[in-house]
């Protein structure tokens, strides 16, 4: 019997009909309109961790000119720089998945306002540091604060926003790494002629992150995971919030079912590890 198949294109789906005649139809995903003030808050508190990361990133390259040129006294070779640039980066890897965890068992607020905090006291503690070896602990707490933020504020968005938004928002949010790297770059030549302006460029990350935090605190946390831990009504209340209306009971059905298909895959026997044995057995 043949099937019918749906040709997806954006927010529009259209059927296909195959040989046996058979065709179906999917009505047109209606416009959700503009965002409610509490959403473009979410939106905004998510994206802040983009530009973090996207700083952090860029600011390390104009910071360790200096740090060769102003503090002969670390003896820097080419190895302790390395690993200066390095610690970032291995510790984000640590934090995304550590934030795996935190996600699923404290929800995707608390993720990213642990991250936030550990990001400015890594500010500090980079701004402060009288030595490289301080240097390189300040980067890792920096990098695995990034992972937190990387990981989650994408899903956060996801979670928190009408289908029609969430892809124009994650697009936001890769560009506020793009503009973090920028504004990172530029900071850094413009500290570059101030006596440790080093410190400046690197201490400068607590500002978006204090605010990123702050903003946090006044957010709503995710009504997927709400839903999950069966706070349900609390889930209810913040998604009508979000969407500015009280009829969301369409939506709230839409999460049901996500739930029951996660309960379904939760073992290793789930559809989609399933599905992963089935590909590798055709690759080989």
């Amino acid at each position: 019997m043949a099937d019918e198949t749906t040709e997806f294109t954006p927010l529009n789906f259209k059927s296909v009909e195959l040989g046996d005649g058979r065709s179906g139809k999917r009505s047109k995903p209606e416009d959700s309109g503009p965002l409610p003030f509490k959403a473009k808050l979410v939106t905004l508190a998510a994206v802040l961790g983009g530009f973090l990361f996207g700083y952090d990133t860029g600011v390390i390259n104009g910071a360790l000119v200096q740090l060769a040129d102003r503090q002969p006294n670390w003896k820097l070779t080419d190895s302790k720089k390395e690993l200066i640039v390095s610690s970032a980066i291995w510790a984000c890897a640590v934090g995304a998945l550590l934030a795996g965890t935190i996600n699923k068992y404290l929800g995707r607020k608390i993720s990213m306002m642990s991250g936030a905090a550990i990001l400015t006291a890594a500010s500090f503690m980079m701004a402060l540091a009288e030595n490289w070896e301080t240097l390189v602990f300040a980067r890792a707490a920096d990098g695995i604060a990034i992972g937190f933020v990387s990981m989650t504020g994408p899903l956060y968005i996801a979670e928190q926003l009408p289908n029609d938004w969430r892809g124009p928002m994650t697009v936001c949010y890769q560009l506020l790494i793009t503009i973090g790297i920028l504004v990172g770059s530029i900071l850094a030549g413009i500290f570059e002629p101030v006596a440790n302006g080093w410190r400046w460029t690197l201490g400068l990350s607590c500002v978006p992150s204090s605010i990123m935090f702050v903003f946090l605190i006044f957010m709503p946390k995710s009504v997927r995971w709400l839903y999950f831990q069966g706070r349900t009504d609390e889930a209810k209340r913040i998604l009508q919030e979000l969407r500015g209306t009280e009829d969301v009971n369409v939506e709230m059905e839409e999460i049901a079912e996500d739930f029951r298909k996660t309960n379904d895959d939760k073992s290793l026997g789930g559809r989609g590890c399933n599905l992963l044995l089935n590909m590798l057995r055709n690759i080989a």
